[in-house]
């Protein structure tokens, strides 16, 4: 449902906003996305230690929309999932060498807006420690209940980080006037919430952790292109008019 809704208002997306004033260092880029990525790993490795809430988790707790989830009980549903989320990182920078350009600064920022969503993401399933629907269920142990690695529902990553990639991707595209503008907004976000709801399959994770990291991941990556002057790289893409590129003074 949530890749169909997203399918129906994608093309009705405009590009990104014109940027605010900003100087775009890849250096500075570079030194950013590794310090998120190595704080995002950082989190990850204390989660078990960090994130010990134990619960009693019973399933009135939860809302009727994300009790919905415990209806469902695919066991390849974090395979694909993991498959998918795969894909949805990738496609963004293959449309951007598809586009023209190769791993320049633009696929710079869009590794930088995944890295930066998954630090995010990361302190978020830490802060909130929200129980992964599958606790809710029985044959829970006590080691289980008292284990932090099973409180980090809150919000999806598996959708937020493609998310992120993608609309960097299409609004980077969107600002080159490419041809597969259009596509970008539609299959790269489509990947993150096909992504997100395999794993709502898999009872790990709840529609709202879904939407959450949806609307996290889109907020991020459109935000860091829209703070950039334009454009992000000069090369006109392959087959177009290179007067559509205008140079950043």
């Amino acid at each position: 449902m949530l890749p169909l809704i997203w399918l129906i208002f994608a093309p009705q997306l405009t590009p990104a906003p014109a940027p605010a004033p900003a100087i775009t260092s890849p250096w500075l880029d570079s030194a950013l996305t590794i310090s998120a990525s190595v704080g995002w790993l950082g989190l990850y490795s204390l989660d078990p230690q960090i994130s010990d809430a134990p619960c009693r988790c019973a399933p009135s707790e939860v809302n009727a929309l994300d009790a919905l989830t415990f209806e469902l009980s695919w066991s390849e549903g974090e395979v694909w999932a993991d498959r998918v989320l795969t894909l949805g990182l990738a496609l963004p920078l293959l449309a951007l060498c598809a586009s023209g350009e190769g791993p320049d600064e633009a696929a710079l920022l869009v590794m930088e807006s995944v890295a930066l969503t998954g630090l995010m993401t990361q302190a978020a399933k830490l802060l909130i420690a929200r129980p992964y629907p599958y606790m809710y269920g029985e044959g829970i142990t006590e080691g289980q209940r008292r284990d932090g690695v099973n409180y980090a529902s809150m919000w999806s990553g598996h959708t937020a980080a493609p998310m992120a990639a993608a609309v960097t991707a299409a609004a980077l595209l969107s600002r080159r006037r490419s041809r597969l503008a259009r596509w970008a907004w539609i299959i790269g976000p489509g990947l993150a919430l096909l992504s997100g709801g395999l794993q709502i399959s898999a009872q790990n994770h709840y529609p709202s952790d879904v939407l959450i990291g949806a609307l996290i991941g889109a907020g991020l990556g459109y935000t860091n292109v829209a703070l950039r002057p334009e454009p992000i790289a000069a090369t006109a893409p392959r087959g177009e008019n290179p007067g559509q590129i205008t140079e950043a003074p």
